[in-house]
């Protein structure tokens, strides 16, 4: 500790000696005993663990505080320099496992709340005028913490201003029918809504609550992957790796006014009650006691736990159809089981080559985990005698990467399929061990900017060995290798909730790291966010790494041949594509947003930048692309589903394009 720090110790001291003793009251015994135990285990375990210095309290401090204020408008500037007393102590209370600056920033936290909501009370009683030209910077990082209460209260008029105008955008959108005064009567009480809603979910926050995000303002510094969980995160987690939970199987989408129905799963509990169809909106939810409740504006994660609960309970659903009419529905919660592999021959025309078409949501594990679902699907595909195969990884965010690995060898006749390296620093390897291809033929991997981890793993190696040909976007970047371990004091006691923590790094049979940069198509598609930073390059405290250098035979591996041409080829087509042309379109409008963030606030104006940045969604709707698909009754033998996926797959234009470069591949080339 320096020494100017060992003097911001005392004053700290005593100022906590001389306030109050509530939050003592309030604190859990195991708070100190998760700092310390979450501490150990980072630095025993992380595969680059920050050195607990000064310069690391320094990083925890500001991560905190914008874990809990990121919008800079809840604490004044003074508040934040009495906090940064501390700035350079939470190396030292890490190690002690002492919680005074928590203490401190949760007690000024209550208050700041507190004073935040009597502001925003006090404009909503008198919503500012919108015909004032004036302007909202919606960048925190380019505003700074409020100078006084002065200050503070103009920031709470703009920010109901800003609500107000973009609720009666929506309105003027969606309640075509009623009066202008009516319009604005129902944006003010959507406004109060809104706030109401906002500061009740923030006040009734606990202290563990905020604890585990002060936990995490120092697990996170270690990199992007790295988290505490609580025992409640840990079981939303688990049912998000298993492919299950409980809920009403709805996909959503956010918008400027309410969520839309993006996909309705098929055989899940809104599926059967065939009146919820994909482009409804919801407009409202009734869990408890029959109480409406809004959804307009609501964050798109509270509207899901809305929609979870137990298995046999029920939820009411308000839906505004896509022809106006307003339903209430009835909807039983149930266990959702996500989708397991699909797989199809598709062709695109009579003379067309006839493609096998296998789609693996995630690399899924268990009784029966998703390669012995793939060998079943290859072996059907093989019987129907396609001249290819597309793998569409699109969207596929890993899992296991045992199952990973099984799934490699069905196409290579040995060698290494995965690299690995840890604190050690010492390389390490994983062969091949099947030495027979289970599918020799031509083989296509989709990828996009969603593909991450086992899925990057999977389309690097067999991109290293010349075996598939890789087509879409840059993946997301995640080649790191975590694991949970649960949390105990220094006489083995359990305490509450588990860390997950980067233990290694991954790298394909070349020995090219994913981490960061993902993996690179061998032929672009194009991507709404190609010039928009995604994935972990988009994320603070994202671990880079270096390829590992590999000496040894057979790499450097075969490259596709003649890929220039196929190159060409593919662009030749997307150029004269309507639907990839929009995509492109968006592209260009997204770059040229990027820096634009100042919000008018004038409602005219408002409206014609809200026009303009509304117009960047795609508005094409997919329509059926001309490829003929016949689902294989492997794995998938629901009716209904070989259906919505014959529809889903006969509609992407994306697998139409992917299947054109394997007719190349395969007859030109």
């Amino acid at each position: 500790m320096k020494p100017s720090a060992i003097l911001r110790s005392l004053l700290s001291l005593l100022l906590l000696l001389s306030q109050s003793c509530t939050y003592s009251q309030e604190s859990d015994p195991n708070e100190p005993l998760l700092l310390e135990s979450i501490t150990r285990l980072v630095q025993s375990n992380h595969l680059a663990p920050i050195p607990i210095d000064d310069s690391l309290s320094q990083q925890i401090f500001h991560a905190f505080l914008q874990a809990i204020d990121p919008e800079k408008i809840f604490f004044e500037e003074a508040e934040i320099a009495k906090l940064r007393t501390f700035e350079f102590d939470l190396d030292d209370q890490l190690q002690a496992g002492t919680t005074a600056f928590f203490d401190q920033a949760f007690h000024t936290y209550q208050k700041v709340l507190d004073r935040a909501h009597g502001y925003c009370q006090k404009w909503m009683d008198r919503i500012p005028n919108g015909s004032v030209e004036e302007y909202w910077e919606a960048d925190p990082a380019r505003r700074n913490f409020a100078t006084g209460q002065a200050n503070l209260r103009e920031c709470w008029r703009l920010l109901v201003k800003k609500k107000y105008i973009e609720s009666l955008y929506a309105i003027q959108s969606d309640e075509t029918a009623l009066s202008p005064e009516q319009q604005q009567q129902l944006a003010k009480e959507r406004t109060r809504s809104h706030f109401e809603d906002q500061f009740t979910a923030l006040l009734n926050q606990t202290r563990a609550q905020l604890f585990d995000q002060y936990l995490n303002s120092y697990v996170k510094l270690n990199d992007y992957q790295s988290e505490y969980l609580s025992p409640e995160a840990k079981a939303r987690w688990d049912a998000n790796f298993n492919r299950e939970f409980v809920g009403v199987g709805l996909s959503l989408s956010t918008t400027h006014s309410y969520p839309i129905i993006s996909e309705v799963i098929i055989d899940g509990p809104a599926w059967k009650t065939r009146a919820i169809k994909p482009g409804d909106r919801l407009l409202a939810i009734a869990a408890k006691d029959n109480l409406w409740i809004d959804l307009a504006g609501m964050p798109l994660q509270e509207v899901l736990d809305l929609l979870g609960g137990k298995p046999g309970s029920q939820v009411k659903l308000r839906i505004k159809k896509i022809g106006q009419a307003i339903r209430e529905v009835v909807v039983i919660r149930d266990k959702i089981q996500l989708d397991l592999s699909v797989a199809a021959v598709i062709a695109d025309g009579q003379d067309s080559p006839k493609l096998g078409y296998i789609r693996l949501p995630r690399f899924y594990a268990g009784e029966e985990g998703c390669s012995a679902h793939i060998l079943q699907q290859l072996q059907a595909l093989k019987a129907a005698e396609v001249d290819g195969i597309i793998f569409d990884v699109r969207d596929n965010q890993g899992g296991s990467a045992r199952e990973a690995v099984a799934i490699m060898g069905y196409f290579l006749q040995g060698g290494v399929v995965m690299r690995s390296t840890y604190r050690d620093l010492e390389s390490h390897q994983l062969d091949d061990e099947d030495k027979e291809a289970q599918y020799q033929g031509k083989l296509l991997i989709l990828v996009n900017s969603k593909s991450s981890s086992a899925s990057e793993l999977f389309s690097g190696t067999l991109q290293d060995y010349g075996r598939a040909l890789v087509v879409g976007s840059q993946t997301f970047g995640k080649g790191t290798i975590q694991r949970f371990f649960d949390l105990s004091d220094e006489n083995q006691q359990i305490l509450p909730g588990s860390i997950k923590l980067t233990m290694g790094t991954f790298y394909t049979a070349a020995g090219h790291t994913t981490q960061y940069k993902g993996i690179q198509p061998d032929i672009i598609l194009p991507d709404p966010n190609h010039d928009v930073l995604t994935g972990e390059r988009a994320v603070a405290h994202a671990l880079q790494v270096p390829d590992l250098e590999i000496s040894e035979s057979p790499f450097p591996l075969p490259v596709i041949p003649s890929l220039d041409n196929l190159q060409a080829l593919s662009q030749a087509r997307r150029q004269a594509n309507p639907y990839f042309q929009e995509i492109e379109k968006l592209a260009e409008q997204k770059r040229a947003q990027q820096h634009q963030t100042r919000i008018p606030l004038h409602f005219d104006k408002f409206k014609i930048w809200k026009q303009r940045s509304s117009s960047s969604t795609l508005t094409s709707a997919r329509s059926p692309t001309g490829l003929q698909v016949q689902m294989l009754s492997v794995i998938t033998t629901s009716e209904n589903k070989k259906k919505y996926w014959s529809d889903r797959i006969g509609k992407d234009p994306y697998v139409m394009e992917a299947s054109r470069i394997m007719r190349d591949y395969l007859t030109v080339f």
